[in-house]
């Protein structure tokens, strides 16, 4: 049997393991496919921040230039105070390297204060103002946002700005990256068309970038939060829900320069090798169900065959143990009724005898064949009983009295302890008397030696519990289990001294079941064996109808 074990076990294992390194390599696959989707994500938004940015610059560029060139300074203090983005306006002159607003002209607050401090080392002119990037490269963006921005005012996308227009030179306006105390500063200026002033501002940058959060960063999905961080690393601004501490590192970033130098476009969540594991734990566990499956449906299948193989060969020591219990009284029949034929007994004595046995050995036949059929009839579901009111004592008595010459004969002493009241059941009495005939025969077979049986009948809950006690060796502890099923005999082999195929206990335990009732075994006190028959109480009896009554 160990083969079969091993023919199942090795090639379930074998596809289990291939099966489990497909698994993790798609789960590989799958943990890389992710992380470039993250990356590429990552990257979009950071495209999209940059463009908004570059859009909100150059559109300030263009209000900028569009103020009105008299009254400079009230037309920028109007519009600083006008515009959310702008955080300070300022007017340099060119010729004094000085500034005109703010300054003590007009009073100057603590904002302004710090703007001026900020910017000391450009409006004293120890920095020199930066100029546009080349217009080869800046052209094809602003060309393209220009193109968006007609489109979205209802200008027709495919005109274009005339050759002989007049275009703004990259020296005279630009954008300044400007590090102040760690933190990212933009400044945008404008030099005036005569060239003696600049005038521009400072952007407010949590407007900006709150707004631009708001506006190009959507809502992130369950699990996931999309940051922003400034240049040293810390959170600015996140869209989801979790909570994003100093030790966790994100799943993708992207750069945001040259618009706003090292800050970070950042994907925090379930790590890719996480969520790898977890698809490798589910993968294992589908796996393990489908080798469990096949081993315990191959254990199965296995289990079913022996138990067949087992069926089988007790069935076939049934055959024969059938076999050579109907021919031992058939033979012993036979050579009592010939000696009997051929006059060969001359002595009325040894007549009688010969018919004794003769007439024994008919009722064993009887016995037999009568488990036989019953074992058949319950089988194959056929077993019909014919239930009537019976008194449990004498139908008990009557099978004792059939069988009193065989007990004594064995050297048994019956002791009969039945109720003086009635004990009415409703039963079949064929049934009732082969279960009875049974357990004598097993006492006879195996407890002949204790020379005693007592048959006591006492009432139980709602039934009458019928004991069978003897005084043999009793039934062992190995066996007891297995006492009332079919063909199983503690000897089992043709030699054994005791006759029988190990089908009485079965049969009787059945038909008492058949009709409500049971059968068990309990070890008796002085060590032999007690059968307990337990039989459900009868209904009253209905009373016999009033004479004279009506027809």
């Amino acid at each position: 049997m160990i083969w079969y074990w091993l023919l199942l076990l090795i090639p379930t294992l074998a596809a289990g393991i291939f099966m489990l390194r497909l698994l993790r390599h798609d789960g590989e696959r799958l943990a890389l496919v992710e992380t470039a989707a993250q990356r590429d994500r990552a990257r979009a938004l950071a495209d999209n921040i940059a463009l908004s940015v570059d859009d909100a610059k150059e559109g300030l560029l263009e209000a900028l230039r569009d103020l009105p060139a008299t009254n400079r300074v009230e037309a920028l203090r109007a519009w600083e105070r006008t515009n959310p983005l702008i955080r300070n306006v300022f007017l340099w002159k060119t010729a004094t390297k000085a500034l005109q607003y703010p300054g003590a002209a007009y009073g100057v607050t603590r904002e302004q204060s710090g703007f001026i401090r900020r910017y000391a080392d450009l409006f004293s002119g120890h920095a020199p103002w930066p100029a546009a990037p080349p217009a080869e490269l800046a052209q094809p963006a602003a060309s393209a946002r220009q193109q968006l921005r007609a489109l979205s005012k209802g200008a027709p996308a495919w005109k274009s700005t005339p050759a002989d227009a007049p275009q703004p030179s990259s020296a005279d306006h630009g954008w300044l990256t400007w590090y102040w105390e760690d933190e990212l500063h933009l400044l945008g200026w404008l030099r005036g068309a005569d060239g003696d002033a600049v005038c521009g501002l400072e952007i407010e940058m949590a407007a900006l970038l709150s707004r631009l959060v708001a506006s190009q960063i959507s809502p992130a999905p369950p699990g996931m939060v999309y940051a922003l961080l400034d240049g040293n690393g810390h959170v600015f601004a996140q869209r989801g829900g979790a909570e994003i501490t100093s030790d966790m590192q994100p799943r993708a970033a992207a750069e945001l320069s040259p618009q706003l130098p090292h800050w970070q476009v950042a994907l925090y969540g379930a790590a890719p090798a996480a969520a790898g594991g977890s698809y490798a734990f589910v993968s294992a566990l589908l796996v393990s169900a489908f080798v469990i499956a096949i081993l315990s449906g191959g254990s199965l299948l296995l289990w079913q065959a022996r138990r067949n193989l087992r069926e089988a060969q007790q069935r076939t020591s049934f055959v024969a143990n059938v076999s050579h219990e109907l021919k031992t009284p058939l033979t012993t029949i036979r050579m009592y009724a010939e000696m009997l034929a051929e006059g060969r007994v001359t002595t009325d004595d040894k007549r009688h005898t010969y018919l004794e046995v003769i007439t024994r050995e008919s009722q064993r036949l009887t016995r037999l064949v009568n488990n036989v059929l019953d074992f058949s009839r319950l089988e194959q579901g056929r077993k019909q009983y014919r239930f009537e009111r019976l008194e449990l004592a004498a139908v008990a008595r009557d099978v004792l009295e059939s069988q009193a010459d065989r007990l004594r004969d064995a050297g048994l002493a019956l002791k009969a302890e039945f109720p003086e009241s009635s004990a009415w059941i409703l039963a079949d009495r064929d049934a009732l008397s082969q279960c009875l005939l049974n357990l004598l025969d097993n006492a006879i077979k195996y407890a002949a030696a204790g020379g005693q049986l007592c048959l006591r009948l006492v009432p139980d809950t709602a039934a009458w519990r019928l004991e069978m006690e003897d005084a043999g060796p009793g039934v062992p502890a190995a066996h007891r289990a297995r006492l009332f099923e079919q063909f199983h005999r503690v000897d089992d082999s043709l030699t054994t001294r005791v006759a029988g195929f190990g089908l009485g206990l079965s049969i009787s335990r059945r038909l008492l079941r058949d009709q409500g009732g049971d059968l068990s075994y309990e070890p008796a006190t002085a060590g032999g064996a007690r059968f307990v028959m337990r039989l459900p109480l009868a209904g009253p009896e209905p009373a016999a109808p009033a004479a004279g009554g009506a027809a």
